[in-house]
This record gives C-alpha cells, sequence and structure tokens, in this order.
C-alpha cells in the first residue's frame, strides 16, 4: 500500500478505504515546529444528472498532503526534501471523532501558547478547530497583571 509521504509507524498499514480520516502531525526536524491537523480520504463530488444533483465519492489528496497552515506549507514548498516528518497520529471512523480528536491533540498539547526552549512558538497553528482565538494572548496577559494587581491590594 502507497501512504505517500506519511510516516504510519503509530498507526501501523491499513486501507484507506475502511477509515473517514486521520490526525496528523507535521514537523520540521531541524527546528522542532509542528502542526496539528486532520484530513479526510475521500472526498464528495457533486455533478448534474438529468437536472439532479448526484454524488459519489474519490478519493483526496492525502497521499501528498501539505497541511492548511499557509505558513507551513511555504516553508515546506522552500525546504529541501527530508526537513519535514509528515506522520499519522490516529485514524477515525466518522466526521465526530474525527473533529473531536482534532481539537483534543490541540488542546493537549496547547498548539497556540506552546513555545521552544528558544521562545520561538512549538506549532504553527493559529487556530484549534478551525476556531480563531486573535488576540487572546494579548487577554490572558492582561488578566494575569489585573489578577497580580488585585492580590497585592487584598490584605491578608
Amino acid at each position: 500500500m502507497d501512504y505517500g509521504h506519511w510516516d504510519i509507524q503509530a498507526v501501523g498499514e491499513f486501507d484507506p478505504s475502511d477509515w473517514f480520516g486521520f490526525i496528523y502531525r507535521i514537523q520540521h526536524t531541524g527546528t522542532g515546529r509542528a502542526y496539528i491537523g486532520k484530513k479526510i480520504f475521500t472526498k464528495k463530488i457533486w455533478r448534474q444528472v438529468n437536472k439532479k444533483k448526484k454524488s459519489h465519492r474519490t478519493e483526496s489528496d492525502w497521499r501528498l498532503y501539505h497541511s492548511s497552515s499557509e505558513e507551513l506549507k511555504t516553508e515546506i514548498a522552500q525546504s529541501e526534501s527530508g526537513q519535514y516528518c509528515f506522520v499519522i497520529l490516529r485514524l477515525c471512523s466518522g466526521k465526530a471523532e474525527w473533529s473531536y480528536l482534532e481539537e483534543q491533540y490541540q488542546y493537549t498539547l496547547n498548539v497556540l501558547f506552546a513555545r521552544l526552549p528558544d521562545g520561538t512558538k512549538a506549532y504553527y497553528n493559529k487556530t484549534i478547530g478551525h476556531r480563531h482565538f486573535a488576540g487572546v494572548e494579548k487577554q490572558m496577559g492582561i488578566t494575569v497583571d489585573k489578577m497580580s494587581s488585585r492580590q497585592a491590594a487584598i490584605p491578608q
């Protein structure tokens, strides 16, 4: 079976037609920065037949897929081969499990805030479950400052 550039060690050999999709990690081997995401094995194609819309499923581009992160896709396109590891972390039977597990991995790994030892962001992810949290770092910093000043004002 051809799995493209994906490392399947965590899940073992499988038949993609038996599964809905998968959760993956793409990691730069030099910096350690990573991306956690999800991908489906098949996509639905709609076409017009006798004035009615009909659909059928066809294999997605999963074997060659490089993430939905524009920043990461650009870096991969500009890099030498072998600088990124593409790992399938988990296979999923359906859409609900697939969406839930992507978010579980993203929250557990703290993809929005985790830092590498040099202080750079550990993950390319800018969202969790496609929900944007723009400004959350700034707001959390303000909250920490406010709580610190409250603690100083409370008599002990």
